[in-house]
């Protein structure tokens, strides 16, 4: 087996398809349960109805589950047999989880903006984007779901304590 700088050993496998096949399996879950809701349309307050949204995600998660059932089969994985990196991706895992956990703590607090930006801006440092970067994906992230909710949808989003808009 090759061996990298690092002295571990580099092992080629093929990518798992179980994810794919987990996002087409619930995919088609959500267009099931959707059925029985009431017809999309627009109405008087240009609400596209309450089918719009599981409609909306069956064909997001859709989309997502072929795109990694293709993936599993094209690109195979390179893995280190380093136990130091399994190490570290299991404490970013866990950060990443705690900082879910405190947006949903500081959401009401801070509100949609501020409270979106700190936690999208840390999240993409964490998966190793630069500051620059993830503050920049992050206000277009802010900007594209205040026009989507607030002003498509008219959803007021969370102020909190500093009486932000949104």
């Amino acid at each position: 087996m090759p061996k990298n700088d690092s002295g571990s050993e580099k092992i080629i496998k093929r990518r798992d398809p179980w994810l794919g096949i987990f996002c087409l399996v619930l995919a088609i879950l959500v267009f099931v349960f959707s059925r029985s809701i009431e017809a999309l349309g627009f109405g008087d307050n240009h609400d596209p109805g309450p089918k719009a949204f599981p409609l909306g995600l069956s064909v997001i998660i859709t989309c997502g589950g072929l795109f990694e059932l293709f993936n599993s089969r094209i690109n195979p994985e390179t893995v280190t047999s380093n136990s130091t990196q399994k190490n570290s991706k299991q404490k970013t895992i866990l950060l990443l989880l705690g900082g879910f956990l405190l947006y949903v703590v500081f959401l009401p607090l801070l509100g949609f903006a501020l409270s979106t930006l700190v936690m999208a801006t840390g999240m993409m440092m964490l998966l190793g984007n630069t500051l620059k970067s993830s503050a920049i994906v992050s206000i277009i992230l802010i900007t594209v779901i205040y026009l989507l909710f607030v002003v498509l949808f008219k959803v007021p989003l969370p102020g909190g304590v500093f009486g932000m808009p949104f």
